[in-house]
């Protein structure tokens, strides 16, 4: 079991606001991690802090050597004046991928995805179309470890299934936050918990999770 990921020690605040405090986890390859928490409590931050997109105040996030990353925000972004295929050609060209069939593999993805006008210009999208597009791009760069922010917002039941199945049979490790309960017990098998300021980390799916959980509150409580 190969480590991808390491977090140590990790702490972040925002003024007097403490989100988490010296947690410490890791992803290995295989790993299909669900991270759960309640809303305000510093999921989406956590997951910026891996992509390098803000600082911590403290702790150390290492990945492995060589490492492809992809990451989906929240509240993605493109390059402005560009159509979405442009957009896509110049993530799949930058990866060591064949020299053919490029545009054949981004319009068939995004398809899949609901997006039938790959010529349209990015500037132009709605929220959910630019969730579609950045989540086919995140994929077409055949990452090792997927970071996603709510994957299934804006995606009709379609769009979801084809995702769950596209996540399930790919050799992918991956760790998202995502409010659609029965995608995290299809898809994971491992949830990360973040609650009073630490991390608390079980094997298996939400459901299996969620019995788990209260196990241990029954324990503290007890």
């Amino acid at each position: 079991m190969k480590p991808y990921l390491q977090v140590e020690n990790l702490t972040k605040s925002y003024g007097d606001r403490m989100l988490f405090d010296s947690v410490t986890f890791g992803v290995n390859e295989g790993d299909k991690i669900g991270l759960i928490a309640k809303n305000g409590t510093g999921k989406s931050t956590l997951l910026r802090i891996l992509s390098g997109a803000e600082a911590p105040d403290s702790g150390n996030v290492s990945f492995r050597n060589g490492l492809r990353v992809g990451f989906l925000a929240q509240m993605p972004e493109f390059e402005k004046g560009m159509s979405i295929m442009d957009n896509l050609l110049a993530t799949v060209k930058s990866e060591e991928h064949e020299e053919w069939g490029h545009e054949d593999r981004i319009r068939q993805m995004l398809s899949q995805l609901g997006i039938e006008n790959p010529g349209q210009d990015v500037d132009h999208l709605s929220g959910g179309q630019i969730k579609r597009v950045a989540l086919a791009q995140v994929l077409l760069g055949n990452p090792d470890l997927l970071i996603l922010d709510e994957p299934t917002n804006h995606l009709d039941l379609q769009s979801v299934e084809w995702l769950e199945n596209y996540l399930t049979r790919m050799r992918v490790t991956l760790l998202m936050v995502t409010h659609d309960r029965y995608f995290l017990d299809r898809v994971c098998n491992k949830i990360i918990e973040i609650d009073m300021k630490q991390i608390f980390t079980y094997e298996g799916n939400f459901d299996l999770y969620l019995r788990r959980r209260t196990e241990r509150i029954e324990a503290l409580t007890g």
